[in-house]
């Protein structure tokens, strides 16, 4: 619809939260905000308040639920979880539909999730068009469903399916959900017209609501319901905070009446959503999301890149380069020496032969991927590239000059890279056009971790910056915008962990205690084996440096452990350096070991905020997350760090300074957030 200046106007649907829109005996409930027509309380209020004048209309025979664009509903908005809601709240919403006298149809599109599940659950019938997938995510974040999910999911497809969709909180498809019995129909028409026709053939066959509370699906097989109980709780009840929450409420519908059932889950949903562990994982996904986002760029300022250009002959250089050709990127790799290139283009031709072997690419594909990639000694090559990353090895003077004979090749606004978190404002003054330069810090394997620290120089354009984030973020990485300081976010608060540890053992914690510990928390990678596997030679700590004096480096397979698993040897050398600095061992406790090495690692993560190098508290949890392998159910080292409280953080660490202050003196910010009453969530929020 248009005024009278041309200009497009909102329909009534497009601006209310829901619509209700009569087609002769049929009442369309449109949810009307989309793109994900979350279930705010506005949108409750008006969807409740629709249902009721529907129902109370004697020309309406029957309720449709549709939502406009392109998705039913992704359930309520994350920042709506710990708010009381309005009227109606979820469960009252859900009860008014499902006990309308009329048949109520979900007409169920795109993805739907969590909440808008269990508005779905209510209605009388459902029908899905052909592409649109539901999921119950909830026990990924340590929840309980919600809306009566535990109660009218399992009285409509049993006990045994209910429990293999809820507790791996798994995504069905169209298909599927119409085979396990979750839908009725899946519609070959438009989803629209489909709903009225399955309206029109229910009301011929009678036209009474089917309600999923009276359906008697977990009374049909009692047996085969307790062993799927008893099976979820020895294959979930110890992988999940919330799985054996999730397992009762599921029992609960062989045990007590509906409404009792609803209660139950209930409690269960406010207990879990106060818990650490959802807070956390509620965190670590809410931020995830947000620290992609581009900073002090836009989408629009970013080149389009067909071509990449990559310079080096390292391992990071080869898995970059099949990521890129996996993504469609032709790639121009420079290799030091002509031997090199052969080595290489030898590399990647075995590369796509066993993944061909494996069946993960067609011959074709292979053929594809070859003909896109092109190796040489010659930095010529370089000249069509759309963009390029230097991947080499070696000191900074090496890098320099990789990246000069690189730079030489190029157009002048060819945006350019390095992966290195090192020394980057050195290398960009080094160069002719330092505005088109900055850093791609890429984790190794490169296949195999996500995250990219995207690194501004001071001179960095938003036109470099933007087309490497676009590149890499169409490669499937998570790219996260720091300033370019030595070390960057993740190696600098990995060091921190590690001058942690050094002090720790020095104090009296052994190698065997520390890992424990630190395996206990949620890491899959301890520090001290972590050392080991990398060489204790690559590491400054004092206690790896006495140990590969003492002869037990990489080279000789031993390190903090032999290869029995044993840190006997490592041990002696750590009593000898305790003897020689006068130290008294004290003894600690795992939590206490935990606490003193995480609290360095926020510690390290404030100093970095203070300095501008990253702009959230977030932006340090995603990527020791997605980088170091923090546990995701602890939310990042300053989400945990949050949970504790400043004050207790800051009296910890104050406690802790006293025997290494470069470690654990507490960085100003600390007071500062004690005197404001602030948080790590609040600067979040505000910053």
């Amino acid at each position: 619809m248009m005024d009278v200046a041309g200009v497009v106007m909102a329909t009534e649907e497009q601006k209310a939260s829901a619509a209700l829109r009569i087609k002769g005996p049929i009442a369309f409930v449109v949810l009307s905000n989309p793109p994900t027509n979350a279930l705010s309380d506005d949108m409750r209020a008006a969807i409740y308040a629709h249902v009721e004048t529907a129902d109370a209309d004697p020309s309406v025979s029957a309720i449709v639920l549709v939502g406009r664009g392109q998705r039913f509903s992704a359930g309520m908005r994350d920042a709506d979880l710990d708010r009381p809601q309005a009227f109606p709240d979820l469960n009252t919403l859900c009860n008014r539909i499902e006990m309308c006298s009329k048949p109520v149809v979900a007409a169920l599109t795109g993805a739907i999730s969590a909440e808008g599940a269990a508005l779905a659950l209510a209605a009388h019938y459902r029908i899905m068009e052909k592409n649109a997938r539901i999921s119950f995510p909830d026990a990924h974040f340590a929840l309980v469903p919600a809306g009566g999910v535990t109660q009218r999911l399992p009285r409509l497809i049993g006990i045994e399916a209910a429990l293999a969709v809820l507790l791996p909180a798994a995504t069905i498809p169209a298909a599927s959900a119409q085979e396990i019995g979750f839908v009725d129909l899946v519609a070959s028409q438009k989803i629209r017209v489909a709903a009225i026709n399955f309206a029109r053939e229910r009301l011929a066959e009678g036209g009474q609501p089917r309600r999923v509370r009276d359906m008697d699906r977990v009374f049909s097989h009692p047996q085969n319901n307790t062993a799927a109980i008893a099976e979820a709780r020895r294959t979930y009840g110890q992988r999940s905070f919330a799985a054996n929450r999730i397992i009762d409420c599921v029992e609960a519908t062989m045990l007590l009446p509906f409404e009792a059932g609803l209660g139950r889950e209930e409690v269960e949903r406010n207990e879990a959503l106060a818990s650490p562990q959802s807070i956390a994982l509620r965190h670590a996904h809410v931020s995830e999301r947000r620290a992609v986002r581009p900073r002090g760029f836009t989408a629009a300022d970013a080149r389009p890149v067909s071509t990449l250009g990559l310079s080096g002959a390292s391992n990071l250089a080869l898995g970059l380069c099949l990521i890129a050709l996996d993504h469609g990127v032709r790639v121009r790799f420079l290799a030091p020496t002509a031997e090199i290139a052969q080595a290489t283009l030898s590399k990647i031709n075995h590369a796509y032969d066993v993944a061909e072997t494996k069946g993960q690419v067609t011959a074709d594909q292979k053929q594809s991927r070859l003909d896109s990639f092109f190796v040489s000694a010659d930095p010529a090559s370089f000249a069509d590239c759309d963009a390029v990353i230097e991947a080499t090895t070696g000191t900074l003077d090496a890098r320099v000059n990789a990246l000069l004979k690189v730079e030489a090749a190029l157009n002048a606004d060819t945006p350019l890279a390095t992966v290195s978190d090192r020394a980057v404002e050195q290398m960009a003054g080094k160069l002719a056009h330092p505005e088109r330069f900055c850093a791609t810090h890429i984790f190794a394997p490169a296949q195999v971790i996500r995250l990219v620290e995207l690194g501004r120089a001071p001179a960095t354009n938003a036109t470099a910056l933007a087309t490497f984030h676009k590149m890499l973020t169409s490669m499937g990485k998570r790219v996260v915008s720091v300033q370019a300081r030595d070390g960057f976010v993740a190696n600098t608060v990995q060091e921190a962990t590690l001058q942690a540890v050094d002090v720790c053992l020095l104090l009296g914690a052994t190698p065997a205690q520390i890992d424990a510990a630190m395996t206990q928390f949620g890491f899959a990678t301890a520090p001290c084996a972590m050392m080991d596997r990398i060489g204790l030679e690559h590491f400054s700590g004092t206690v790896a440096q006495a140990l590969v004096a003492a002869g037990l480096a990489s080279v000789s397979g031993r390190g903090f452990f032999d290869a029995d698993g044993t840190d006997a040897a490592s041990l002696e050398v750590i009593g000898l350096l305790r003897e020689a600095g006068d130290i008294t061992p004290m003894t600690f406790t795992d939590s206490e070991l935990i606490k003193r090495i995480v609290l360095a690692q926020a510690n390290a993560g404030v100093h970095l905020l203070e300095q501008g190098v990253v702009e959230y508290p977030f932006d340090i949890d995603v990527i020791m997350m997605l980088g170091k392998g923090f546990p995701r159910h602890h939310g990042g080292p300053m989400q945990w760090a949050d949970l504790l409280t400043p004050f207790q953080a800051e009296k910890a660490l104050k406690r802790y300074a006293s025997s290494a202050p470069e470690v654990w003196a507490p960085a100003t910010l600390w007071r500062e957030l004690v005197k404001s009453g602030e948080s790590f969530k609040s600067l979040n929020a505000t910053r």
